[in-house]
């Protein structure tokens, strides 16, 4: 074996054990690590958003299972933007800290591991819905927001903060069942059994 093939079959076995170290340890990093915490509030906005902007086109039914899952949202939403500031991180910072991590596009893949969040495709999310027929928005908006709560939850165990994740993946949960009237029976069973 050639002095490259040891240099690089080292390269990759520490690049591989630091993500197994990062994916295994995550849990149990101190309180002042801000990144899951950052990670999890700009995905728990962008839920909210998404809500927000598509609620008003929904039939009323549909809209007020979207209503709640939008309170759910918002209230969690608050609860994290505040946790940041107590850590000094100004919604501009934490929106830098989600850049850095996940950002627009494919996370690399040593971040897969890290982070599930699909709020990269924020843009084809909204075109998609806005395109969709009025009759087939609730069903559209129900399975992108299924998506979305369903990371959120895998997000709020990543955060170090027992508490608060363990309240942020309730949060994500009560959301999921609120949604169940906007989602296909299949759907629905499996988002009340979650």
């Amino acid at each position: 074996m050639t002095w490259r093939r040891v240099a690089a079959a080292l390269v990759t076995a520490c690049v591989l054990s630091g993500v197994a170290l990062a994916t295994a340890g995550w849990a149990s990093r101190s309180t002042g690590n801000v990144t899951a915490l950052a990670v999890l509030h700009q995905h728990v906005d962008y839920e909210g958003r998404l809500l927000s902007q598509f609620t008003g086109r929904l039939s009323p039914s549909d809209a007020r299972a979207a209503d709640q899952v939008l309170q759910l949202t918002s209230t969690l939403d608050a609860k994290l933007a505040s946790r940041l500031e107590e850590r000094g991180y100004s919604a501009a910072r934490a929106q830098a800290v989600w850049q850095r991590v996940v950002g627009d596009g494919v996370p690399p893949p040593s971040r897969v591991l890290l982070y599930v969040c699909s709020i990269h495709a924020a843009e084809s999310d909204a075109a998609a819905l806005t395109a969709a027929a009025p009759s087939a928005l609730g069903h559209e908006l129900g399975d992108v927001e299924l998506t979305l709560l369903l990371e959120g939850r895998q997000l709020a165990a990543q955060v170090g903060d027992r508490s608060l994740g363990a309240a942020a993946g309730q949060s994500q949960r009560d959301a999921l069942h609120a949604l169940a009237p906007l989602l296909i029976p299949t759907d629905r069973a499996f988002a009340a059994s979650v």
